[in-house]
């Protein structure tokens, strides 16, 4: 199977990664069996080349077999296979536009969560927006440590999530948030597992287009 790389963002004990399938255009979440799914660094690394690197937004990977293995709030979830994966091409951000979505509730309402009594609703968890200037901000996590998040609004509905995005730019945007507060994105949206009774909606990925 190949996909197109949407997300690469970190997770609770390692890293979450998600695309689309370049044959059937179907969003596929690769697992494996940690707590959560979540992948290790070198789970979610190929070969480009010579060389054996982190797969990354608008990388076309192939992951070789994997299984369905859907769960209740994450229904494309993949078990993750055996083979080794190889990044064979990359894509543009403006050629992802076909797939944003075009309606003003994301992922199961326009709040910034799920509730897990509500869960049983979900028919998907993953989706991609594109949005306009959107606004950065940084806030304290309760231990301290600075968290990256962005306020958008799509289709009159306003969005204030946490960025989980893996990729270099996020740490450039937590010390100048307002440098990135501008022009035209794409973030893949991301409904985590639960936490506290609750599945967050997360700012996986984001590239400005």
């Amino acid at each position: 199977m190949q996909i197109v790389c949407l997300a690469n963002s970190w997770k609770e004990g390692g890293r979450c990664v998600a695309g689309i399938d370049t044959a059937k255009g179907r969003w596929v979440r690769p697992v494996s069996k940690l707590k959560g799914g979540a992948l290790s660094v070198l789970e979610c690394s190929a070969s480009d080349g010579a060389v054996s690197r982190q797969v990354q937004p608008l990388d076309i990977v192939d992951i070789g077999t994997s299984t369905p293995s859907p769960e209740q709030g994450q229904p494309e979830n993949h078990a993750l296979g055996s083979t080794s994966w190889r990044v064979t091409g990359q894509v543009t951000a403006s050629s992802l536009l076909k797939f944003a979505v075009d309606k003003p509730q994301l992922l199961y309402g326009t709040t910034d969560r799920v509730a897990d009594t509500d869960v049983r609703h979900v028919q998907a968890s993953l989706v991609l927006v594109h949005v306009k200037a959107p606004r950065f901000e940084v806030r304290s996590r309760i231990n301290g440590s600075p968290q990256l998040r962005v306020h958008f609004n799509h289709h009159g509905v306003d969005y204030d999530l946490s960025v989980t995005d893996g990729q270099d730019w996020v740490r450039a945007a937590r010390n100048s948030p307002d440098r990135y507060s501008h022009g035209n994105w794409l973030f893949t949206i991301s409904l985590g597992v639960s936490f506290r009774g609750y599945r967050y909606k997360l700012a996986a990925c984001g590239l400005e287009l």
